[in-house]
């Protein structure tokens, strides 16, 4: 069971931290860059690959994902 779902949008270097830590704190983790294989995407539960400027892909990747809190970088 996971206390709460966030969806990173961005997910390189810092955005790895990131997850580790909040993973840590038994939270569910969506990391969102442009590119495959980012970082944070490596040490996530899911993650999804669009440019972060197309809204109606980030639209549909909240909508699949219904994560609690958006992390922006």
């Amino acid at each position: 069971m996971y206390t709460a779902t966030l969806m990173l949008l961005g997910a390189g270097e810092l955005g790895r931290e990131f997850a580790i830590a909040a993973k840590r704190l038994g939270c569910r983790v969506i990391a969102c860059d442009r590119y495959a294989n980012a970082p944070g995407m490596q040490v996530s539960d899911a993650f999804e690959v669009f440019p972060m400027l197309d809204g109606a892909k980030l639209r549909a990747a909240v909508e699949k994902h219904k994560p609690n809190v958006i992390v922006p970088r």
